[in-house]
């Protein structure tokens, strides 16, 4: 974890817990005072940690506390010039979940090491959202959560109910998925982000072409089924590999971002 999250956390605690606090629980936590270099790595659960013995001090749950520094996060984020970055991650609360995993790549340019999670929405209404959140680091669903909620009240001033509908871990990964409603009268805006899909209907007044031609236009295409059987493939992946028509997906290719399993209903 990059110091500059431990960084907003310390303030966070420094503004509503004093000075005097921020010393102890790092003295609790690593044996030590510290400062905090924000390029720097330190470990995943020091955050965590922290949570946990504040917790205890001032009687209060740790996911509760992982919640508020989360959401203080954003706004620690946005008081130190990141509020231009916020607002071109997309023009809705949706097209911002749908490039969280883009944004994360270009963040490596600044953090080479960062080992970011993915977000992959698995459904979606105007009014509610099945997101799916899978990571290395446990026990930080609810930090994610309070990330989550102050984004979209402050970028979007939508107000989310966020829940956690399940969680489970495949050896080092680990995979929750969050449910997030709004508020009764708030809506995601879905027409606005499927406007692309409007332009769709004039598809019929072009002239019609082959599947081989259309192919031919695609040098690194892949046409799979359901099986997840190949079917077809570009030119340019051909020359890298003759053999890849008639086998299966996953015999030939991983899936390195996002996080998903290669089953039909996650890559189509």
């Amino acid at each position: 974890m990059y110091g500059i999250l431990l960084e907003a956390a310390k303030h966070y605690i420094i503004d509503n817990y004093g000075e005097n606090t921020w010393i102890w629980l790092c003295k609790k936590s690593t044996g030590q005072e510290f400062d905090i270099d924000t390029k720097k790595i330190y470990h995943d659960n020091l955050m965590a940690r922290i949570a946990i013995i504040l917790g205890d001090k001032i009687f209060t749950d740790k996911d509760t506390i992982l919640f508020e520094i989360g959401r203080y996060t954003i706004q620690y984020l946005i008081r130190n010039g990141f509020e231009k970055l916020l607002r071109v991650f997309g023009k809705t609360f949706k097209d911002l979940l749908l490039n969280l995993n883009d944004h994360h790549k270009y963040l490596r340019y600044s953090y080479h090491r960062i080992k970011p999670p993915t977000f992959v929405i698995l459904s979606s209404t105007s009014s509610c959202i099945m997101l799916e959140y899978t990571t290395t680091r446990p026990g930080y669903n609810h930090y994610t959560k309070g990330l989550l909620f102050e984004v979209a009240k402050y970028i979007y001033q939508l107000h989310l109910i966020i829940k956690i509908n399940s969680e489970s871990n495949e050896g080092s990964l680990y995979r929750t998925v969050f449910t997030l409603e709004l508020f009764i009268g708030e809506s995601f805006k879905e027409d606005e982000i499927c406007m692309v899909k409007t332009g769709l209907d004039t598809m019929n007044m072009l002239p019609k072409i082959s599947n081989k031609k259309f192919f031919g236009l695609l040098p690194f295409h892949l046409l799979i089924d359901k099986n997840l059987i190949i079917h077809s493939a570009g030119q340019r992946l051909l020359e890298f590999q003759p053999t890849l028509i008639n086998t299966k997906f996953q015999e030939n290719f991983v899936i390195m971002l996002p996080i998903v399993k290669p089953l039909f209903e996650r890559v189509r």
